[in-house]
């Protein structure tokens, strides 16, 4: 019996992997060294970049799936809008969100549409670099000292994704109502059903109730929030900052 390494780890995969987690340290140890007008206008040309991407999605796509409502989709935007004005939700948005979300989108890419046998597509090329950006900026920004992680802001990231899924199900919901695309159902962040990703295909056979069966992602997110923020925080002020979460709980973290 022969064994055949699957899509997701071939050579090809964690070659472009490699190359994003090379940018990154790149990027970052670059960026630290400039100013901070040079840092915004560098933060804002590519935010406006990846916000052209998903805008261009639209025109030249047809169907449902161009909408950008994606997760990462919005990801893109925060980018912009966070290198624009620098306040701490869409920072938070921007950094939490967008890796986590990044991260998973750079994991399966080997079962979409465009890969193993179009990695010179448009429609490659835009996912790659839309997503590699939503890793590589998010850091530099951490990276050039305009946001420091802190516990409890794995909280608000939390209530934005809830906050954020909630929009997309009203948008989504009525897209699918007024029937813009005759046969199709627009399905963004998997808000209808589990779109046949495996943890929310169990979720969803468990409870299959449009948005609500995604319900018990929000705290495995939380947790995934929080250990991504703990290599950040000085190892005296963890205390300090679990208190500084739990009050923040009043405030559901804005505060």
């Amino acid at each position: 019996m022969s064994f055949r390494v699957p899509h997701m780890f071939s050579w090809q995969h964690i070659m472009l992997l490699g190359i994003v987690v090379l940018w990154t340290v790149v990027f970052a140890t670059i960026m630290r060294k400039r100013t901070e007008r040079t840092q915004r206008i560098t933060f804002i040309i590519l935010g406006a970049i990846c916000s052209l991407f998903m805008s261009l999605r639209w025109i030249w796509g047809t169907g449902y799936y161009v909408i950008p409502l994606e997760l990462c989709n919005i990801g893109a935007y925060m980018i912009l809008f966070a290198a624009i004005f620098k306040k701490r939700p869409l920072l938070v948005f921007a950094i939490y969100l967008n890796i986590i979300g990044a991260i998973v989108g750079l994991a399966v890419w080997p079962t979409t549409f465009m890969y193993p046998n179009n990695l010179v597509s448009m429609e490659f090329l835009d996912y790659y670099f839309v997503h590699a950006q939503l890793i590589v900026v998010p850091v530099a920004f951490v990276a050039c000292g305009w946001y420091r992680p802190r516990i409890k802001d794995a909280l608000l990231a939390s209530v934005l994704l809830v906050i954020t899924a909630s929009a997309v199900f009203g948008l989504v919901s009525w897209l699918n109502h007024i029937a813009l695309f005759p046969g199709a159902s627009a399905n963004h962040m998997s808000v209808i059903h589990d779109h046949g990703y495996p943890f929310l295909d169990i979720l969803f056979e468990w409870w299959p109730v449009p948005l609500v069966y995604m319900l018990p992602v929000v705290p495995v997110a939380f947790i995934a929030l929080v250990i991504l923020t703990l290599p950040f925080v000085p190892r005296g002020e963890y205390r300090t900052q679990f208190k500084e979460l739990l009050y923040g709980a009043k405030t559901l973290g804005f505060k």
